[in-house]
Formats: C-alpha cells, structure tokens, sequence
C-alpha cells in the first residue's frame, strides 16, 4: 500500500513539475529521447557500480518526460496508445526506482527490461 502511495505521489509531483504540450512537439520530443537515453545509460552504469541513488536520478529524468510528453499528440499513430506507451514507460521508471530504493538488482534488472521494451515499442509505433 505504501508502494501505491508513494508512486501516486511521485506522479502527482512531476505532473505539476513539467509542462504540458497539446499538439505535437518535435523538439521537445527528441530532447526527451535524448534524455531518456542518457538516462537509461546513467541508471544502468550506475547500478552496475552500486550507486543506486545515481541509478535512480536517471531514471526520474525519463519518469518525468514520459509524463511530460502523455498529452501531447504523436508524430503518427493513435493518441490514446501514444499516451499509454508514455505511462508505461513512466511506471517502469517507477518500478526501476524502488528496486534502487531497495537495492534490488534482480527486480532493478527486470524494471530496466520493462523500459526498454517499453522505449522500442514506442520507437516503432510512433517515430515519424
């Protein structure tokens, strides 16, 4: 239950934190790509040393652009699934982020799996 909790918070915090685009965006879209990628590279050499607290400030940066980017209309491809795919990849980081709390490896791993999944599922369907 804390789990829940403390997910819904984080979400509720950086929705008001980032600001929100309505119609498609092409520079904000590929500086958020960019910064989930270094993200993603940050939180795995990170963990791979120990630094979960690294580890997990990478992955709020993607969290926080994939919930920047829900609203926002896709390049192409169904709105609804754009937003899903973003949230997806929101909750992942989530996921990713306890197992750093928790200095979990095997759940961090799976999380970080689930991301990437995730980011080349929406590359496929959404890039324009």
């Amino acid at each position: 239950m804390k789990k829940a909790l403390l997910l819904v918070l984080a979400v509720a915090f950086l929705a008001a934190s980032v600001p929100v685009f309505a119609e498609y965006n092409k520079e904000a879209t590929v500086n958020a790509m960019r910064n989930n990628l270094a993200g993603y590279k940050k939180a795995m050499g990170a963990a791979a040393t120990g630094d979960y607290y690294a580890a997990a400030d990478g992955l709020m940066e993607i969290a926080k652009d994939a919930i920047m980017l829900a609203d926002m209309d896709p390049p192409k491809g169904s709105k609804d699934e754009w937003k899903a795919t973003q949230l997806a990849l929101a909750r992942a980081a989530f996921k990713a982020i306890g197992a750093c709390g928790s200095a979990d490896k095997a759940a961090f791993d799976a999380a970080m799996g689930e991301i990437g999944a995730v980011m080349k599922k929406g590359h496929g369907t959404f890039k324009g």
